[in-house]
């Protein structure tokens, strides 16, 4: 199998090389495009779909996400059955539920921060901050997310079976004036 045909099988959002590629990308390596709108001010936005491994929980965002990285604290990693999570910022009014709202379950993970997940498959989504959605998990974007990690936080609670192998910056916990729910 030559690279083009294992590109099919990459998170169109990290490459094999484990770079991002050109956040102009708007669509993913799989063919599945990012679905443009436009603003009440007439400024292009984006609707970003995502769902659940089962298909049970769809949700929405209009806006480009922000903020995107990948944690390596113990928790997302025991949530995440990984070495880190990857989760982008979302403005809770920008975020909606498309189907199947009802099978959504909430786990509090420290006071008033919930991770979200699909009760029948266990699909983590994201996350909540006093009950409204604040973060969504990027693996769980359908197609390209439209944004790439920008660092690796909490790397001094990371798995010691793992290496970094990217450029991105390293922080031992939030980066400087940062914190994402």
């Amino acid at each position: 199998m030559d690279d083009a045909e294992h590109l099919g099988s990459v998170d169109p959002w990290y490459d094999l090389n484990g770079n991002s590629p050109s956040s102009e990308l708007r669509v993913s390596l799989l063919g599945t495009a990012v679905i443009p709108d436009v603003s009440a001010a007439g400024a292009p936005t984006m609707t970003i779909e995502g769902s659940c491994l089962c298909g049970s929980v769809k949700y929405e965002v209009h806006s480009d996400l922000s903020d995107s990285g990948n944690c390596h604290c113990s928790m997302c990693r025991k949530v995440h059955g990984a070495a880190f999570a990857t989760y982008a910022t979302v403005a809770p009014e920008n975020f909606s539920w498309v189907s199947g709202k009802e099978s959504v379950s909430f786990y509090e993970a420290s006071p008033g921060a919930c991770r979200m997940f699909c009760s029948s498959c266990g699909s983590i989504l994201g996350g909540t901050d006093s009950g409204r959605v604040t973060s969504v998990t990027v693996g769980t974007i359908d197609g390209d997310p439209g944004t790439r990690p920008r660092s690796h936080i909490f790397v001094g609670s990371m798995a010691p079976w793992f290496q970094i192998s990217d450029d991105l910056p390293q922080f031992d916990e939030w980066p400087p004036g940062d914190e994402w729910a």
